[in-house]
C-alpha cells in the first residue's frame, strides 16, 4: 500500500511495526447507517412488488 499509495517501499521492520500497531488497536468499531439514495428511473434492485411496498406508508 505505502508503494502504492506514496511511491515508496517499506522495510520488513517498517512493515512489522505496522502490523503491531494495527493489532494493537482497541475498541469497539462504530455502527455506520448508510443513506438510501435515490435509484435510477426504470432501473432498481428492489423487486416491483416490495418496491410499492416500501413506497405507500403503512397505517
Amino acid at each position: 500500500m505505502a508503494k502504492t499509495q506514496l511511491g515508496k517501499d517499506l522495510s520488513n521492520a517498517q512493515a512489522a511495526d505496522l502490523v503491531a500497531f494495527l493489532k494493537a488497536l482497541t475498541g469497539e468499531l462504530p455502527e455506520i447507517t448508510l443513506p438510501r439514495l435515490p435509484g435510477t428511473p426504470g432501473r432498481s434492485m428492489i423487486p416491483a412488488g416490495d418496491a410499492q411496498a416500501s413506497a405507500s406508508p403503512s397505517d
